[in-house]
């Protein structure tokens, strides 16, 4: 290592890039669809989207995302599966656990940062506003 200081050529020089790892689904997912889930959503956004820390987050993320879609099919089900009559106990039950994992699911795409609000650019500055305030 040369000591003193950098010549010109030195500084000009750019130092590599290392490339940033996409995580990979964890081994808790157990079946395809969760871990297409989680390769969606981790390739959607920047590799360094996802730190380490907040992967046990994304991997309930995934699971809540696969129980809404699964809610979904069996209200479907219920609602046009057959001529019978809608059983009203479970169809209610149906919604409910529908209503708290979509419930959970916002919840965590928030503190994910994968809702559409939290994507957007927020600026800390206010616009000027155009006129006296109503109690000036």
């Amino acid at each position: 290592m040369k000591r003193g200081r950098k010549s010109v050529a030195e500084l000009s020089v750019a130092a590599p890039l290392k490339a940033i790892p996409r995580p990979d689904a964890p081994y808790d997912l157990l079946d395809d669809e969760q871990i297409c889930e989680w390769r969606g959503i981790v390739d959607a956004l920047p590799a360094d989207w996802f730190g380490r820390g907040s992967w046990p987050l994304l991997t309930q993320y995934v699971r809540c995302t696969i129980r809404c879609r699964r809610l979904a099919q069996l209200i479907h089900r219920e609602e046009h599966g057959s001529e019978k009559a809608v059983d009203l106990d479970e169809y209610l039950k149906l919604l409910a656990a529908e209503r708290e994992e979509s419930r959970v699911l916002a919840s965590l795409a928030l503190k994910l940062r994968l809702a559409p609000v939290s994507l957007k650019r927020q600026d800390r500055t206010e616009a000027p506003h155009p006129g006296p305030l109503p109690w000036e």
